[in-house]
């Protein structure tokens, strides 16, 4: 179900976009558009050598990536194809309720023009509502412009993993909403539970 649907004026630039929040369960999405988007957006990523697997997902990748009780958030262009895109898991953790950070993806032509922090304020409005403690990400420690925006976005590296099937050691990031420093270790205690989302 589509939520919200808001235009903004991107970097006082003549160019208007258009963001949109789906809430689980998600149904029709562009999904060959999405695949395209996700193509494009990590092409730099595998020429740098991270072998990211969303960069060559297939529409079925990608409708099977949507399943379940997520929130997606899609930023549109004018011609109504999407340039970028961001993805929120819910999971419950006792009485806690906390997040995902999923793939987060930009047109290549677009990067640096703010739509990543733009969907990501919607994913703050998320987090807020839905009551969740913390949201947890990670990304190729080589990946360096996704560091940067994990960083600026507020999130707090606790710790890495290497993945046998990867070429690059991720960097595991946190986000507390709620107070109280006892979520870290427990988020890496169980870490093989909660950390094995690697496609930034």
């Amino acid at each position: 179900m589509e939520i919200a649907n808001d235009f903004s004026l991107m970097n006082n630039l003549n160019y208007k976009y258009k963001i949109n929040v789906y809430s689980p369960p998600v149904g029709n999405l562009p999904f060959e558009d999405i695949s395209l988007l996700l193509k494009d957006a990590f092409a730099e990523r595998l020429e740098a050598g991270l072998n990211f697997r969303c960069a060559n997902y297939s529409q079925e990748d990608v409708k099977r990536y949507f399943g379940g009780e997520s929130w997606v958030i899609l930023a549109f262009d004018e011609e109504n194809k999407p340039i970028g895109m961001l993805k929120l898991s819910i999971h419950k953790l006792g009485p806690f309720k906390f997040g995902t950070h999923g793939i987060v993806a930009v047109s290549s032509k677009m990067k640096g023009q703010g739509i990543g922090k733009n969907m990501f304020s919607y994913l703050e409005e998320i987090a807020l509502t839905q009551n969740l403690a913390f949201i947890i990400s990670d990304t190729a420690e080589q990946a360096i412009s996704s560091v940067i925006y994990h960083e600026k976005m507020g999130f707090r590296q606790y710790a890495y993993k290497k993945y046998p099937n990867r070429t690059y050691r991720s960097l595991k990031f946190i986000k507390t909403y709620k107070k109280g420093l006892f979520f870290i270790p427990l988020v890496c205690r169980l870490g093989k539970f909660v950390t094995n989302f690697t496609c930034k």
